[in-house]
């Protein structure tokens, strides 16, 4: 939904948005607002899917007394995120151990090092995969030695054969284990390489780190608070709330040089999310940001392009012919705002295999025809209704 003075329709709604004061705001103010809404919300309905990955931090807020009949329900969902997430260390090995015998440098993005380092403890922070970040020009050879070490694609797409439309790809292992391997943060950062390698910044800014008794490179935190706040605003096929979560937990915990992600945001276009999104951190949970960053923020020029496709990013997600609808033009918007119309054009083939979930940039046309096929199908067929 919207919100006035903000960028932008993808803030949380009413509902959600007491949820969220119920897990960040101090204890007395999360117990009224879990008193206000828990009357609007049922934990069994699966509109709270997203919702109920906030609820083990609610549960640590407002603590157990004041969950009252909920707590067991809190409880469950704390210990599951917490052995979920246990198991994403101990499957750590699988992956970190292939790359690190090929010499590819490995850095952990969004949900894991906030669990680690940021939540109060691993069941915090709900997972199901573990966002990995090795160079670009690595990408290729980091997939290939993990499928050569049992890695499967986690989706319906063949693994890609190009990364000029590709930000990442999900991967699964027989025996445990779901990654999403990135070669740039995301989407919005793809277009901006020096000397072949995408986001120089966050590698020369990375913090030494260790995971499962192996090192491993961490984000900076204004780097990491960047990467949540873009994905969360801007993610297809739309925002989710545990973004607020993230931040603010994240802001909190850690120190952030200011000046360094006013210069990223406006390096990598994204000034119109970052600086929304910290104004409403800032209004609606008192989140520590500097009024200098944020006055920064709002004195940096958005063209009107780059409000359009945040606006187009952030919209409803509309079905169209042959199902290429406002998620699919999202994607290529945020693809040819990355890269440029020019490297965009070169992409294309590629983008457009990917979308259709074709092998081959040379079984698009039959994909194509095929889809139109089922898609005409599917408007001259009349429904049935039942008696």
């Amino acid at each position: 939904m919207r919100r006035p003075g903000l960028d932008g329709s993808c803030w949380p709604g009413p509902v959600t948005e007491e949820v969220l004061r119920a897990a960040l705001l101090p204890p007395d103010e999360a117990r009224a607002a879990w008193t206000r809404v828990r009357g609007d919300i049922d934990l069994r309905d699966d509109a709270m899917a997203d919702r109920s990955r906030l609820l083990p931090l609610v549960l640590h807020t407002i603590g157990a007394e004041a969950a009252g009949d909920d707590a067991p329900t809190m409880k469950r969902l704390h210990r599951e995120a917490f052995r979920d997430n246990t198991l994403h260390l101990h499957h750590a090995p699988s992956w970190l151990d292939p790359l690190q015998q090929g010499r590819v440098a490995v850095m952990l993005l969004k949900g894991l090092p906030l669990a680690l380092h940021a939540y109060p403890d691993l069941g915090r922070r709900p997972m199901s995969d573990v966002d990995v970040l090795v160079p670009s020009p690595d990408i290729a050879r980091a997939v290939d030695l993990l499928v050569r070490d049992g890695w499967v694609c986690g989706e319906a797409n063949p693994l890609p054969r190009s990364w000029r439309a590709r930000h990442s790809v999900p991967l699964v292992h027989p025996e445990g284990g779901h990654i999403d391997l990135h070669h740039v943060p995301g989407v919005p950062f793809m277009g901006r390489t020096e000397g072949r390698a995408s986001v120089p910044e966050i590698w020369a800014g990375q913090r030494p780190s260790e995971l499962v008794g192996r090192a491993i490179a961490l984000p900076a935190p204004e780097d990491l608070l960047l990467n949540v706040i873009v994905h969360g605003v801007t993610s297809i096929p739309g925002w989710s709330s545990r973004w607020v979560a993230d931040a603010v937990v994240l802001l909190r915990t850690q120190s952030v040089d200011w000046d360094r992600l006013v210069e990223h945001a406006r390096r990598h276009r994204v000034v119109l999310p970052v600086r929304s999104a910290l104004r409403y951190l800032v209004d609606e949970f008192d989140a520590p940001v500097p009024a200098d960053a944020l006055w920064a923020l709002w004195a940096a020029v958005a063209s009107a392009g780059d409000r359009r496709r945040f606006d187009l990013l952030t919209g409803p997600a509309d079905d169209g012919p042959m199902g290429i609808g406002a998620i699919r033009r999202a994607r290529w918007v945020r693809l040819r705002t990355a890269v440029g119309p020019g490297r965009a054009v070169l992409a294309t083939p590629r983008f457009t295999a990917d979308l259709l979930r074709v092998d081959r940039t040379r079984h698009v046309p039959a994909a194509v025809v095929r889809r139109g096929r089922r898609w005409a199908g599917s408007r001259l067929t009349p429904s049935r209704t039942s008696p």
